[in-house]
């Protein structure tokens, strides 16, 4: 696949009057905040579906779960200094619709909202799979304040059994906040190991065997087939409005459970784009090396899949780093006009998981040939690297930050980390 061509901005950086993002979570407040750090003194236009800024996500699995924070402590980085972006945050309002051609945002309440610059920061919204009985009281998704609100009340009533459905980095760290609170839980996963959809076997494998270590009862290549009310063994009828008491799993087996979590991912929220003419929906809107999805018009965090060079590709990237960073990015992006340097980031998150910290940088995919750099999974504490035999693709640690950021630091130039370089530097460790 070839890169495309990059988008000439429709207005050059220092003529930008008006810049309108759609979106106040974490990629859209950074935005709003490298417009301003870059120079930027026009008006900023903010359109938040929500009725109050959006929390920050990662402690909505732990800390908040827990009780060691009321949510209200969740707050974005920066949201303090909101004041002093001089935002005119339009709180409660949805865009449905915008014309490219002009950079006109059309809202739910059919106010029309023009601009010199667009900035799409929606963000993702969690999957909702099609399992007969997921509407019924008890059965929980977490991305949203009000969802970790709800989910935490839950957990407080002391249920008898926790079902969380899907072992991904989410599942698995309220799973770690379940067992804290000495609640039993029991994973389902439909695939072999958790989180396969991105990582390789083993490292999936090694996360399974902390979960379990834990007191996690972990039954991978298993899916839930149905959510079940109370009295109804194996099957899906009664009363739909009934609480959740169970559910049948794949494997024949019916599992008794008063409060379940659906973790199986997220999508990005881009249904309100579909049939935009000028903008290209691909697993997210599809975005040049410089984040432009089209002239003027620029996408941010979890919606945006840009190309990136490093990669040699288009990537979308759900982390919470890259939301802060590549909102910076388009702000400043946005004032340099035709200037802009491409945005090749290493990707980096992290995951708080049974008492211990999971880390990942670069990209990787579960097919990637695994080196173990320092440690192995047996050991509770290691690092492993990808590699396409020559250049390294990411690295990976579990009880390993420092080695994992230094080896994170040496992977961002402009050729990589060469494979033969890091086992050289690691011999004579």
């Amino acid at each position: 696949m070839d890169e495309p061509r990059l988008v000439t901005p429709a207005v050059s950086g220092g003529d930008l009057a008006r810049v309108a993002i759609v979106g106040a979570s974490l990629g859209g407040m950074s935005t709003a905040s490298g417009l301003r750090g870059h120079g930027f003194d026009g008006e900023i236009v903010m359109v938040e579906a929500e009725a109050e800024l959006p929390p920050d996500r990662p402690p909505l699995s732990k800390q908040v779960l827990t009780g060691e924070w009321p949510l209200e402590r969740a707050r974005q980085p920066g949201s303090a200094t909101l004041d002093e972006l001089g935002v005119d945050l339009r709180f409660g309002r949805r865009a449905v619709r915008l014309d490219v051609a002009t950079r006109t945002l059309t809202l739910d309440d059919h106010e029309t909202v023009s601009a010199d610059a667009v900035v799409l920061a929606t963000g993702s919204a969690a999957r909702r799979p099609p399992i007969p009985g997921i509407d019924r009281p008890g059965v929980h998704l977490l991305r949203t304040g009000a969802d970790a609100a709800a989910l935490r009340a839950g957990l407080a009533a002391t249920p008898q059994r926790v079902l969380i459905v899907g072992a991904g980095f989410i599942g698995l760290e309220v799973a770690g906040s379940a067992r804290e609170l000495g609640l039993p839980v029991t994973v389902v996963e439909a695939f072999a190991t958790p989180a396969s959809r991105v990582l390789p076997p083993a490292i999936g494998m090694a996360l399974a065997a902390a979960a379990v270590d834990a007191g996690v009862d972990l039954r991978t290549d298993t899916s839930v087939e149905a959510l079940l009310g109370p009295g109804v063994e194996g099957a899906a009828g009664g009363d739909g409005d009934a609480p959740v008491a169970g559910a049948l799993l794949s494997d024949g087996t019916t599992l008794a459970a008063d409060l379940v979590l659906v973790a199986v991912g997220a999508a990005p929220a881009s249904g309100w784009l579909s049939d935009t003419p000028g903008i290209d929906l691909d697993d997210g809107v599809l975005a040049d090396a410089t984040a432009m999805a089209a002239p003027g018009v620029a996408v941010v965090g979890d919606l945006a899949r840009w190309w990136h060079r490093g990669a040699g590709g288009f990537v979308r990237v759900e982390h919470w780093d890259n939301a802060i960073e590549m909102g910076r990015y388009v702000g400043a992006r946005l004032m340099a006009g035709d200037d802009a340097e491409p945005y090749t980031p290493v990707p980096w998150m992290w995951s708080n998981q049974f008492g211990a910290k999971f880390q990942l940088a670069g990209h990787v995919s579960p097919d990637d040939a695994l080196t173990w750099i320092d440690g192995t999974p047996e050991d509770r504490a290691w690092v492993g690297v990808t590699h396409d035999g020559t250049t390294v693709k990411s690295v990976m640690g579990y009880n390993r930050n420092p080695k994992v950021m230094r080896i994170r630091m040496r992977m961002d130039g402009p050729d990589g980390l060469a494979l033969v370089d890091l086992l050289a530097a690691e011999s004579t460790q």
